[in-house]
């Protein structure tokens, strides 16, 4: 059961240039060009990058995960302070924003029955909880190919220390089932054709992408050394963009102008060319969870 059935997205309307109005989740259905909706509202309303979700493989439900914050003071009036007076003003206003923020994790169907909340959390004290990944391209919320699991980048806290972690949920029931820290998902189809590993990376905020693994949920793991990191040497940076089958990795370059999605083998790290289109890419292509046998 994989997802090249169902394309989710998120629906905005836009009065005005300046206005977002929410207008929902969808399904579309690529086979018969149906659309259905997600019952499920949101708190982060008039803030879409807030919102971040995927949707299951049989396009019956979406997750969701949702930055939001209570009610507060509004911005202070800055108007005639000193600089002093206004980086103090605008401090203390940050850091009140951030003791309101919370979290939630949702699931929603397409069939209208309600959506269900999960779990609702705040950020530990002193660290915003990471939800995304260093680039806008990695997904982090993400169905397993068999439904049967979640996994989504969301923070941990370990002695009083808020990390990055993929915390994997099974669908069922809900229940979380492993916790993986020091990363996140990397790419958009970071789940194995067998639904029992991952792709996951570290990073730095000063000199990139740290490192790269395969994470089994065993918890076990194997090191991806086969792509150098964005920030290296290497004229011609290739981006992993997600796993097409155990032994080889989907990835993408962009040389001249023309960009190539290709195979790349774990062991050995060659490349086999699966398509080439013309374009410029800042960021890798955005690719489904397909089965092995469609990267070919």
């Amino acid at each position: 059961m994989y997802s090249d059935r169902y394309l989710y997205f998120r629906g905005m309307d836009s009065p005005s240039q300046t206005e977002w109005l929410w207008a929902g989740i969808f399904a579309v259905d690529v086979r018969t060009g149906r659309e259905t909706r997600a019952n499920v509202q949101h708190h982060s309303a008039g803030s879409p990058s807030m919102l971040l979700f995927g949707g299951s493989p049989d396009g019956t439900r979406v997750a969701l995960l949702d930055r939001w914050e209570t009610p507060g003071e509004p911005p202070p009036d800055y108007e005639g302070m000193s600089r002093e007076e206004y980086y103090a003003a605008s401090q203390r206003h940050a850091l009140a924003r951030k003791e309101r923020a919370r979290y939630t994790f949702t699931v929603a169907s397409f069939d209208q029955s309600p959506a269900v909340e999960i779990l609702t959390r705040a950020p530990a004290p002193k660290r915003h909880l990471v939800l995304g990944g260093p680039s806008n391209i990695d997904a982090p919320v993400q169905w397993s190919p068999d439904g049967r699991l979640l996994a989504l980048n969301l923070g941990t806290v370990e002695e009083d220390l808020e990390m990055t972690a993929v915390r994997v949920f099974e669908t069922r029931t809900w229940t979380e089932v492993a916790c993986f820290t020091q990363g996140a998902l990397h790419g958009t189809a970071s789940w194995g054709p067998d639904s029992d590993r991952f792709l996951m990376q570290s990073w730095s905020a000063k000199t990139g992408r740290i490192a790269m693994w395969i994470q089994h949920l065993d918890g076990s793991r194997q090191q991806v050394e086969i792509i150098p990191p964005p920030n290296s040497v290497n004229i011609r940076p290739v981006w992993a963009v997600g796993m097409a089958d155990n032994a080889h990795l989907l990835t993408m370059r962009a040389p001249r102008k023309r960009a190539t999605l290709m195979r790349t083998s774990l062991a050995t790290g060659t490349h086999e060319n699966l398509m080439t289109w013309p374009g410029l890419l800042e960021n890798p292509a955005v690719v489904a969870q397909l089965p092995p046998g469609a990267w070919t």
